[in-house]
């Protein structure tokens, strides 16, 4: 991990990148349970609960040297300043998609946002089967672009 941060600048292997993507992937899912196991009081019940490989030493020298911990939030941090980016060169926000991640990102936006338009009208039949990555928050920074 430390030579791909050092030859890339960051920490977000992808799983595509085996074997170092998939370990980076499987220290995420380590993380999720160690953060149910240290949120237990000490009265629950923790024997529904998966075991884990995580521990505070092991989070600790990961932080240390900028683990991602949550690549879905990443990613759109780093696009949105991105298209804050662009927007301050150009102007205005229409990226073309041929402008690569960025643009297939402000594409990906556009149809995300659909969504939550439509999971906050309760007339949609299907709205219950739709899921999306926006937030009220996320929704509110884009539009203040």
């Amino acid at each position: 991990l430390l030579s791909y941060k050092q030859e890339h600048g960051h920490t977000s292997v992808p799983q595509s990148e085996k074997p170092l993507g998939t370990w980076v992937n499987s220290q995420r899912i380590e993380h999720v349970k160690y953060l149910r196991w240290i949120e237990l009081d000490d009265n629950e019940d923790n024997t529904e609960l998966p075991k884990t490989s995580m521990n505070e030493q092991h989070k600790k020298l990961l932080d240390d040297v900028g683990f991602v911990w949550d690549a879905v939030a990443h990613t759109w941090i780093t696009r949105y300043e991105e298209l804050c980016d662009f927007r301050r060169e150009h102007g205005h926000c229409v990226v073309p998609r041929s402008n690569g991640r960025l643009g297939a990102w402000v594409e990906k936006m556009r149809i995300e946002h659909k969504k939550y338009n439509t999971l906050l009208t309760e007339e949609n039949p299907n709205h219950s089967k739709l899921k999306t990555i926006l937030t009220q928050n996320r929704v509110q920074k884009l539009n203040d672009i």
